[in-house]
């Protein structure tokens, strides 16, 4: 092994330590609370798949006011655009997102990040609680972790 490969391995091991750190201290979004005269109310929500270098694809996805978090609505996106999707589970740091399409983590030294409105939310996709009219954005790119 190389000094820089050795070098590029130690700074992945440290942003991913960071990542997991902030995962962990970060709380969740609770789920909404369900009221019965909206519990069959659909809504929906715009989601943004920005890949490396391709065009950017925007999709409507509706979903019930019923406790679905971001990880099932990706999930359902992905199987329906006949995407590959995987994911990691860090047991209670929560899912992480490692491959949408055929762009797995890593690469390039990019890694997939979501945003809700246009803010990156300190919490894992599989605590992330759909709120009606969010914007989110899936992103390709280097991590500023």
């Amino acid at each position: 092994m190389t000094k820089t490969s050795k070098i590029l391995s130690y700074i992945l091991l440290v942003l991913m330590v960071i990542f997991i750190a902030l995962l962990w201290q970060a709380k969740p979004v609770t789920a909404p609370a369900i009221n019965n005269n909206l519990s069959n109310q659909i809504n929906s929500i715009t989601i943004d798949f920005i890949f490396d270098k391709e065009t950017p694809v925007s999709l409507q996805y509706p979903y019930s006011i019923i406790n679905e978090n971001l990880l099932a609505a990706t999930t359902k996106i992905a199987q329906k655009q006949n995407w590959l999707i995987d994911s990691e589970d860090y047991g209670e740091l929560g899912v992480l997102i490692t491959q949408i399409k055929d762009l797995k983590n890593g690469q390039n030294q990019k890694y997939w990040q979501y945003s809700i409105n246009g803010q990156m939310p300190m919490v894992s996709v599989d605590k992330y609680f759909l709120q009606p009219n969010d914007h989110i954005e899936w992103k390709f790119d280097k991590s500023e972790f």
